[in-house]
């Protein structure tokens, strides 16, 4: 099981606690050429507000409500399907936000 940060609600002002959960969330399998990643460090920027907000000027789609938030975050790899040896090596990418999770092998490992 991993855990992935969601957005709760839209704030009405400023974003708060009460805005955002915690939720446990299953893994699928691995496929082949995808990698498991624990985040160790998630980013939280400023390009993110509009998206909570649900802004329809911004450049890019909001978050939906209950579902996985994403940002950049900095990981380990746990498990590996690539063609090459992963484990133990540190990926920088765009992921959900969570503490482990599935996605396709970055070319820059």
């Amino acid at each position: 099981m991993a855990r992935a940060w969601h957005l709760k609600s839209r704030p009405i002002s400023r974003p708060g606690l009460g805005n955002f959960e915690l939720k446990q969330i299953a893994l699928p399998s691995l496929e082949e050429g995808q990698i498991h990643v624990r985040n160790l460090s998630l980013s939280v920027d400023p390009y993110m507000r509009p998206r909570i907000d649900d802004n329809p000027r911004s450049y890019i789609p909001p978050f939906k409500v209950d579902e996985p938030m994403d940002g950049g975050a900095i990981g380990e790899v746990l498990e590996s399907r690539a063609k090459i040896q992963l484990e133990s090596k540190t990926a920088m990418q765009t992921y959900p936000t969570d503490s482990r999770g599935s996605l396709p092998c970055p070319r820059n490992l």
